[in-house]
């Protein structure tokens, strides 16, 4: 475990229980997306490799749009 982790389960640790609870289970939901993430992509690099690579090449040619998050 890294530092930065060990210290946040120690500032943690002073926290209610119900506010503990509710850090635990958006940690463990955040691990559970990464993995099912790397489940995803593991066996598909090529496939995400070749996205990657059409989607350059839409930017390229103007073919895009900019991001609006708003």
């Amino acid at each position: 475990m890294t530092s930065l982790l060990r210290q946040a389960f120690k500032a943690a640790e002073k926290l209610p229980e119900a506010t503990q609870d509710e850090i635990g289970a958006k940690l463990l939901a955040s691990i559970q997306a990464e993995l099912a993430w790397d489940e995803c992509l593991e066996g598909n690099a090529e496939r995400v490799r070749s996205m990657a690579e059409e989607a350059e090449g839409e930017e390229r040619a103007g073919r895009t749009l900019p991001l609006d998050p708003g």
